[in-house]
C-alpha cells in the first residue's frame, strides 16, 4: 500500500489491532430444530450486495466452546465465496439485534478488536473499504470455491485516525446505512404487496363476482384458458458460434441480451452488457422491442419487456404477444409463475426448460379491458419501485463516495492534529 499516510493518522498492520476467530468445523447431522438450539451462521448469511441475510440462518444443536460463539453487534468476513466475481470474500458484516447469539462456521471468521487504538465500529467499514477489499481478493483463490488466505490477512496495511476522528467517521457512514436499510424495506415491503395484489388480480380479476372451476382452479366466468402459444410467438434465442467467445462476432451495434441482464432488469430491460455485429446477427436470434424475455438455463423463469429490439442466445426465449394481449398483463403472469418453471425444470448438471414447457402453459386470458387493468397496477408497482431503487443506489453511491473520502483521509471529519 503506497498511499501516503494522513497526518495524524497511524499506520498499522490488522494484525496489531485485531484478531480473526474462524468459526466452528460443523456437519449436517447438527442442524437442529430443538428449542434449545442455536442460531447457525453459514456463508448464506453475506447478502452478495453487501449486509446480513437472515433467511441465510439455520439452527444448530447447541455447542459449548464460546470461541464459536457470536453474539449481536459482532462483526463476521467471509472466509469462502461461491459467487463468481468473489463479492463476498473478504468483506464484513455485523450480527443484527434481533439474532442474539449464534454459532459461526468455519467459512466464517469472527473479528475481535484487541487494541485501545481501533474503534470496533470503525473496524467494520474499515475491513469493507476499497482497498482492503482489494487485498482481500489478492489474498484468495480457488476456482469453484474461493477460500480466503486468513492467515495472510493480519499482514494488511491500514492507516488508522485518532479515536474521535473514528467515532464520526463510524457515526457518518452508519447513518447512510441507517438510509440504505429504511429504503431497501420500503422496497422489500412493496415487492410483498405486489406478489400478493399481483397473484389475486391474476386468478380473480378486478370486481368479479361470478367464478367457474377450469383445469387450472377458479377463474372468473368472463375469462378463458388459452395456451401460452395461442396469444404469442414464443421462439427460442441463438447463438451458434463456438466457442461462445469468437471475438469476430462481438463489438457492433446490435444488442446482445443474456440470462444475467434479463435476471437483473427488474421488469423492463433497458440496459445490456454485450453487444453483436452484422455477422453476430446473422447467426442468432432477434426480438422486437416489446417482447417478453424468460431465462431458461441456470436461472428459470426470470422475465424482462425489451423496450429495444435484442438479440438473445439459446438460453434465452422470446415471447411475442398477439396484438389484443397486454405485455404488461402477460408479464407479470409469467412473472408469477418462476417458482412453477423452476419446479419443473430439467435437473442436470444446469437446470433448464425448453420450449415444450412453455409454449402449452396453460393462462386464464381475461378480456382486453381486464388485461389492461391488470396491466396498469403492474405498472404502477414498476414506477414505484423504479423510484425507490433509484433512490437506493443513490444513497449506496453517496456511501462509496464517503468510504473512498473519510477512510483515506482525503475529507477529514476532526482536527487532523488530535493526539493518540
Amino acid at each position: 500500500m503506497s498511499q501516503k499516510v494522513p497526518e495524524g493518522w497511524k499506520k498499522v498492520a490488522l494484525g496489531d489491532v485485531l484478531e480473526l476467530q474462524k468459526g466452528y468445523t460443523y456437519t449436517s447431522e447438527g442442524y437442529s430444530s430443538d428449542p434449545d438450539s442455536l442460531p447457525f451462521a453459514g456463508i448464506k448469511v453475506f447478502h452478495k450486495g453487501g449486509g446480513f441475510n437472515l433467511s441465510g440462518l439455520k439452527k444448530y444443536t447447541r455447542i459449548n466452546d464460546e470461541r464459536f460463539i457470536a453474539k449481536s453487534g459482532d462483526i463476521f468476513i467471509a472466509n469462502t465465496d461461491l459467487t463468481r466475481n468473489g463479492d463476498i470474500i473478504g468483506s464484513a458484516i455485523t450480527i443484527p439485534d434481533d439474532v442474539g447469539e449464534c454459532i459461526f462456521s468455519m467459512d466464517i471468521s469472527k473479528v475481535v478488536v484487541r487494541s485501545h487504538e481501533l474503534v470496533r465500529e470503525y473496524a467494520y467499514y474499515l475491513i469493507n473499504s476499497p482497498i482492503i477489499r482489494r487485498e482481500m481478493r489478492s489474498l484468495s483463490g480457488g476456482s469453484t470455491v474461493i477460500h480466503l488466505k486468513t492467515k495472510s490477512v493480519p499482514k494488511i496495511v491500514a492507516f488508522l485516525p485518532p479515536l474521535p476522528e473514528q467515532h464520526r467517521i463510524a457515526e457518518i457512514l452508519s447513518s447512510v446505512d441507517e438510509a440504505i436499510a429504511a429504503t431497501q424495506a420500503v422496497i422489500d415491503q412493496t415487492r410483498t404487496v405486489k406478489q400478493g395484489v399481483m397473484n389475486r388480480l391474476l386468478t380473480k380479476g378486478i370486481g368479479h363476482t361470478r367464478f367457474k372451476q377450469t383445469e387450472i382452479g377458479e377463474i372468473p366466468e368472463e375469462w378463458d384458458i388459452k395456451s401460452l402459444e395461442h396469444i404469442s410467438i414464443v421462439e427460442r434465442g441463438r447463438f451458434s458460434p463456438r466457442p461462445r467467445n469468437d471475438p469476430r462476432y462481438y463489438g457492433g451495434q446490435i444488442p446482445f441480451v443474456q440470462t444475467g441482464d434479463v435476471v437483473s432488469a427488474d421488469t423492463i430491460l433497458s440496459t445490456h452488457s454485450q453487444t453483436l455485429n452484422e455477422q453476430g446477427l446473422a447467426v442468432s436470434k432477434m426480438f422486437p422491442c416489446g417482447s417478453i424475455l424468460i431465462t431458461i438455463a441456470a436461472n428459470i423463469g426470470d422475465t424482462a419487456i425489451t423496450s429495444y429490439d435484442v438479440c438473445c442466445p439459446d438460453s434465452v426465449v422470446g415471447i411475442i404477444p398477439n396484438g389484443n394481449i397486454d405485455v404488461w398483463w402477460l408479464e407479470a403472469f409469467l412473472a408469477s409463475k418462476k417458482s412453477y418453471l423452476d419446479s419443473v425444470a430439467t435437473k442436470n448438471a444446469q437446470k433448464n426448460i425448453n420450449l415444450q414447457h412453455l409454449r402449452p402453459l396453460k393462462i386464464p386470458v381475461p378480456p382486453q379491458p381486464d388485461q389492461k387493468h391488470i396491466g396498469l397496477i403492474a405498472n404502477y408497482f414498476y414506477d414505484a419501485l423504479r423510484v425507490h431503487s433509484a433512490q437506493l443506489a443513490s444513497l449506496k453511491r453517496t456511501k462509496s463516495a464517503l468510504m473512498s473520502d473519510l477512510l483515506t483521509g482525503r475529507k477529514r471529519v476532526s482536527s487532523p492534529g488530535e493526539s493518540w
